[in-house]
């Protein structure tokens, strides 16, 4: 399962906030490595209908100045903690813990995997 990044608006699209916190739950437990998401309190979907007539505008927009305008910096700063940015041909964390992911799935609980040093858990660093 490759990384994640999900970002999207909260009240003002409640359709895919839900989704969104659906996939990430999913994804959370089953234990899958670097998945980030950004639940925004304020925001529509791009195309949504406003109140004044017109469609809402998003993409790589600032959406006014709002703090889901802002979501691609919090998207870099994924990509960078992850090593997407780091040098050429240097595997990126990203990639390493995939990798390990495939080779270690882990364990699972009634709850989800279970943290390490409990019974049943996936030894660290093997």
């Amino acid at each position: 399962m490759p990384p994640a990044f999900v970002a999207t608006p909260g009240s003002g699209d409640r359709v895919h906030a839900i989704w969104a916190m659906e996939y990430f739950s999913a994804m959370l437990a089953k234990g899958v490595p670097n998945i980030e998401l950004h639940v925004y309190g304020n925001g529509r979907h791009p195309g949504d209908a406003l109140p004044d007539g017109s469609r809402m505008t998003g993409g790589l927009t600032d959406r006014g100045g709002i703090p889901l305008g802002t979501w691609q910096y919090r998207m870099v700063d994924w990509m960078r903690d992850l090593g997407f940015f780091g040098k050429p041909g240097v595997e990126t964390k990203a990639a390493k813990d995939v990798a390990d992911f495939v080779k270690n799935p882990p364990r699972m609980g009634p709850r989800g995997p279970r943290p390490p040093g409990t019974p049943g858990a996936k030894p660290q660093g093997n």
